[in-house]
């Protein structure tokens, strides 16, 4: 017998069935998109500008001017800078432009606002510098280049996405919990239907105020209720109380 739960949807031509998967396998990705590929480039960049200064030779390769005004350090940052903006700030950007079609803005408008800024006008100087030969004549040698932050983008992706997932991974353990304490809760129902005494299955999600239910030796009660019969029976409180082993008698 259909419930009346979902004879109203049914009838609108939506059909509805009672969602019977668990909340961790809708829980989404764990692990935040690009996260990977995010740290691997932060690391890179972080050995580029801190580590191989220190060494001469390396020194003076990344300061090599590849046009005037223009460092060989700045090109390599800014090609280990363009796949972190487009691919692992991507879920930013779009949050943004959700947010600012729905007018309510949030984070993910400040961090893709920023992190845009920033990269553009890196990569702005670097056009400028390549602009200055191409100009006719002599050649424009800029004697105080603008700087370019092509690494601040990808720390605060990298940061922002480093805390999304340690969030993510914090709600996961408080999901597991919780989902192994509702496991105790019976996923099915045997009801009595009021026309009828052959006893029906059906999922607790469909049990309705007035159902008579039939609850056999060593079953939990699925919802709360009063007993209709006459005896005497101990029902597990445990998932009620938190105590392991609590039973009641009635």
């Amino acid at each position: 017998m259909p419930s009346p739960l979902l004879l109203p949807r049914n009838s609108s031509g939506f059909a509805a069935q009672p969602d019977s998967a668990p909340d961790s396998a809708k829980s989404g990705e764990v692990m935040p998109g690009g996260l990977l590929t995010a740290l691997m480039v932060t690391f890179t960049i972080i050995i580029i500008t801190q580590v191989l200064p220190c060494f001469e030779h390396c020194d003076k390769l990344l300061h090599m001017h590849i046009v005037p005004g223009l460092p060989c350090v700045t090109v390599v940052l800014g090609l280990l800078a363009t796949p972190v903006q487009l691919y692992c700030g991507l879920r930013f950007h779009l949050g943004a432009y959700h947010a600012i079609r729905s007018g309510m803005w949030d984070m993910n408008v400040l961090i893709s606002l920023g992190t845009v800024l920033c990269f553009l006008y890196s990569l702005m100087v670097v056009m400028l510098m390549i602009s200055t030969t191409l100009l006719p004549g002599k050649n424009i040698e800029c004697k105080a280049p603008p700087p370019s932050y092509f690494e601040t983008p990808c720390f605060v992706i990298t940061f922002v996405l480093l805390g999304k997932h340690l969030e993510a991974w914090a709600k996961n353990g408080a999901s597991s919990a919780l989902q192994q304490l509702l496991s105790l809760h019976p996923s099915k129902a045997h009801r009595l239907p009021k026309d009828s005494m052959e006893v029906e299955d059906l999922p607790v999600q469909l049990l309705h105020l007035g159902d008579t239910l039939q609850i056999y030796p060593g079953e939990t009660a699925p919802a709360d209720g009063i007993m209709t019969g006459l005896g005497y029976a101990e029902f597990d409180e445990s998932l009620l109380t938190g105590l392991n082993g609590n039973p009641t008698a009635i």
